[in-house]
């Protein structure tokens, strides 16, 4: 696994995972990008790599060089990075140039959703869909420890990032004050101005970044997760949170769509931005403990079922298993550049 300098290494107590670290530059996306390049000069020199995984499009415009040296490439898109609020103008041409390169040179291309996999029909490129997977800790936790708390709170945690629109949940909870709190986990660029945002709204609280277990504790004690966002791949938070079976009030997006399902998409989620109706959702959940606590137990089962961990171990390895295989020449491209 080839991580950047300015990254946090995790799992280095696996044997099977060795890290090697790669000079990148400090500023996003400058730093995905330098240390893609730097990682396929590890690759190209080196000679010893039978398969390369990428997980960012803007990683992909290292293909072509790969493609060079016939190395088989497994490319997995979370997203469509490039319609992101926070990369405008060059950032996003830029990004939008690395997945033409992946719909060209990539051996593998691997989706999390359907929305993503019709994306990429519509350019003339099959992908495999590989849903995330409920990590087997959140999976297993069947008895979270729950926090003792005085008062129901929301909660919201995820990076703070605009595109998650979390300032729709501060202003649909202004006037939850009397009722419940606020709670916002997660760091990001937005978190100073989500505080002017909030104010000195004394139910909202700010708790930065919060760390498992402690996490899992948190979630399973709300009353209810929100996810507002306007644009996710699939969002693992919402699996988690549907997983420790906390009721979950989101926007109306193909990839919330596509976790909760048709029976329970009309009861759970809201018009993307529209801070009336998702304030309505929020005092029918604080109305209706009891059966929103009953859809979010039936939704734990369907998610632990549909989004299994295991399964999307063993996709990911069959599309492995798969580029190695093939080994396709770099100039038979299956779209249009």
């Amino acid at each position: 696994i080839f991580t950047g300098r300015h990254e946090e290494n995790q799992g280095l107590s696996d044997p099977n995972l060795c890290y090697e670290r790669v000079w990148s530059h400090c500023a996003p996306p400058l730093e995905t990008i330098t240390k893609a390049f730097a990682s396929a000069m590890r690759v190209l020199c080196s000679g010893s790599y039978n398969v390369v995984h990428i997980h960012a499009e803007p990683a992909c415009l290292i293909l072509p060089l790969l493609g060079c040296r016939k190395i088989p490439t497994v490319v997995t898109v979370h997203g469509l990075d490039w319609a992101r609020k926070r990369w405008r103008g060059a950032a996003s041409s830029v990004i939008k140039c690395g997945e033409r390169c992946m719909i060209r040179y990539a051996t593998e291309i691997i989706v999390v959703s359907e929305s993503l996999r019709a994306y990429f029909a519509g350019h003339g490129r099959c992908v495999s869909v590989v849903p995330n997977g409920v990590p087997p800790t959140v999976a297993q936790w069947n008895e979270p420890i729950r926090l003792a708390r005085r008062r129901p709170y929301v909660l919201v945690f995820s990076r703070l990032v605009p595109e998650k629109r979390i300032n729709d949940v501060i202003a649909a909870a202004r006037n939850l004050g009397s009722r419940c709190d606020l709670i916002i986990a997660g760091t990001g660029p937005e978190l100073d101005r989500l505080r002017k945002v909030a104010g000195d709204l004394p139910h909202v609280r700010f708790l930065g970044h919060v760390r498992p277990p402690r996490l899992w504790s948190l979630v399973a004690s709300a009353t209810v997760c929100v996810a507002a966002s306007e644009l996710e791949g699939l969002p693992l938070a919402m699996l988690e949170a549907l997983a420790l079976g906390t009721p979950v009030v989101a926007s109306d997006i193909p990839s919330h769509r596509e976790i909760v399902g048709p029976d329970f998409a009309r009861g759970l989620l809201f018009p993307t931005g529209d801070v009336a109706h998702l304030r309505q959702r929020l005092f029918a959940v604080l109305d209706n403990p009891v059966s929103f606590a009953q859809t979010a137990a039936d939704l734990r089962r369907s998610v632990l079922e549909r989004f299994g961990h295991i399964t999307t171990i063993d996709e990911t390895e069959k599309a492995l298993i798969r580029a190695l295989a093939r080994k396709r020449c770099p100039m038979q491209a299956t779209a249009p550049i």
